[in-house]
């Protein structure tokens, strides 16, 4: 990634053209009628890649349904100019956008959807990425979360309790269950666990065709689970002022135990460095 970065700069929208369709055309001739492809668009490269595939996407339409998500390769919450670049690629006629936000901060983050900052991460730093995709019309939402260099005590404790609380939430969630019982399950957890609060008063929600749906994990959904339905389980929780904790995994009800959708999250907080 540090290699690419350093020499974005020196793009051109013919040298990208001209490899795209290289690539493009050979996809053709093996059969491929849709395509979906990721357009970066950071400050660093700006729009000149995605202005070379909106051409291709243009010239080979007879051939083939070629699909623009543009995404921020680098600094989706670090650099305030990559939001823009994301609305103009809409305005010109982009079909998506990739999913991904987050939130970093020392020994903790604030919020899972932080404004953008010039801010570099530094030791102790605490990032989360709340992520997902969109295959044939359905949607995955999960997060994970991160340390850099080294991690406190608090920030570890906070993680384990709610990794807790997810397993809590895996055990309620069965057939005949409501979401309010599957909301107390992991409430419970955390609250034994310190919990300050949670100001998003739920603790996951349905997923399907749009990132949320129905029904909620919340204290007043009396919604009853039924095999086939899908739900993230998302506790989380404040655990020192201005610092909060969140999991998410999504998972399937099935006659039994839930079968998880998501590869589930490491026990203990992942350090990186």
């Amino acid at each position: 990634m540090k290699r690419v970065s350093a020499v974005k700069p020196t793009f051109t929208v013919e040298d990208i053209y001209a490899r795209a369709r290289a690539t493009l055309e050979a996809c053709i001739l093996h059969g491929a009628t849709h395509m979906r492809t990721h357009v970066e668009v950071d400050p660093n490269v700006g729009l000149v890649s995605f202005q070379a595939l909106l051409q291709l996407k243009e010239a080979y339409r007879w051939a083939i349904d070629l699909e623009l998500c543009v995404f921020a390769q680098e600094g989706m919450t670090n650099v305030p100019e990559t939001d823009a670049n994301v609305v103009e690629c809409l305005r010109r006629g982009a079909d998506d956008v990739a999913y991904l936000v987050g939130g970093a901060g020392p020994d903790g983050y604030g919020d899972i959807i932080s404004p953008p900052s010039t801010r570099e991460v530094r030791a102790s730093d605490v990032l989360i990425l709340d992520t997902g995709s969109l295959f044939d019309g359905y949607y995955c939402d999960f997060d994970r979360n991160y340390a850099f260099g080294h991690a406190a005590d608090d920030v570890r404790r906070a993680y384990e309790v709610v990794y807790a609380a997810t397993e809590a939430g895996l055990q309620a969630a069965r057939p005949g269950a409501t979401c309010a019982e599957v909301y107390r399950a992991m409430q419970a957890v955390m609250d034994r666990g310190g919990a300050l609060g949670n100001d998003v008063g739920r603790l996951g929600h349905g997923l399907g065709m749009q990132l949320t749906e129905w029904p909620s994990n919340h204290p007043d959904d009396d919604t009853r689970l039924e095999p086939g339905m899908i739900l993230t389980l998302e506790p989380g929780m404040a655990f020192a002022p201005g610092r909060v904790m969140v999991h998410e995994e999504n998972v399937v009800i099935r006659d039994g135990a839930p079968q998880l959708l998501t590869r589930r999250a490491a026990p203990e907080l992942p350090v990186i460095g």
